[in-house]
């Protein structure tokens, strides 16, 4: 284990720059955070380019086994100050480890076919908490991956990767256009689905015989006319209250229980 002691070393500074997204695009790369978290990567055999610690903040049974883990791997693993890597960390407190891993993005050609499949879509998100909750909802619901359309947040955001709770190294995050995602579909026979909160069928009545991508709109807007128009099937969740939408990621919850057994 090497030592880093100043905070002009230009591994620092490269953490640095993964605050931003410009950062983390460039470099390719983004920082994760929190014992469990970082004990699913090494778990998934993630691409981890370097560790940092704090042994002074690291406290407890797992973080030494996690240490431990990092030691054998081929990541390269550097000691720095407590207070260094709390100035570093996006949290309020560092828990002593900070792993440096390798973003994973594909393309929609990239993106293999499967018999049976479920895809998430989600078109242009804007808040990183919901992407990273639809991650995590996607691996309870066994949906095999989430196509993001259109732009929108950066499914890296420290926000995304502490929210999706380790997913982001078991499911392919794929960038796309809107279009790009209809044809793909089309040509691999998945039934896109949308989501609404006004029309379509009702979720418990739905019945859906081919793989299927699961499509939400925006956060604010939903889904537009011509996205609306691109679906095989609308589907709507049936509420009983006065609200009269719920936010994205409970919806997408919801909508993935609802249609779980479906394609097995």
């Amino acid at each position: 284990m090497k030592r880093i002691d100043s905070r002009t070393n230009s591994r620092i500074k490269l953490v640095r720059s993964l605050q931003t997204r410009k950062g983390r695009e460039k470099e390719g790369l983004f920082a994760v955070e929190g014992l469990f978290h970082i004990g699913e990567a090494l778990a998934a055999g993630a691409e981890i380019d370097f560790v940092l610690t704090a042994p002074n903040l690291l406290s407890g049974q797992f973080g030494r086994e996690l240490l431990d883990g990092f030691s054998d791997s081929d990541a390269d693993l550097y000691e720095v100050d407590g207070q260094l890597l709390n100035d570093l960390s996006n949290r309020e407190q560092s828990r002593g480890l900070m792993a440096i891993c390798r973003s994973n993005y594909y393309t929609i050609a990239q993106l293999e076919s499967a018999e049976g499949g479920r895809l998430m879509a989600m078109v242009a998100p804007q808040d990183p908490g919901n992407v990273g909750a639809v991650l995590r909802s996607m691996d309870a619901f066994g949906m095999d991956g989430l196509l993001l359309l259109d732009g929108g947040v950066d499914a890296y955001h420290p926000s995304a990767v502490r929210a999706g709770m380790g997913t982001h190294f078991r499911k392919p995050l794929v960038r796309a256009s809107f279009q790009e995602g209809v044809d793909w579909a089309n040509r691999n026979e998945y039934a896109l689905i949308g989501s609404s909160a006004k029309e379509g069928l009702p979720l418990q009545k739905a019945q859906i015989e081919k793989p299927l991508i699961l499509l939400l709109g925006s956060e604010r807007e939903g889904l537009s006319e011509t996205q609306r128009a691109a679906c095989d099937q609308l589907l709507k969740i049936e509420m009983q209250g006065e609200a009269t939408s719920l936010n994205l990621a409970v919806a997408a919850g919801i909508l993935m229980w609802g249609l779980a057994g479906m394609n097995k």
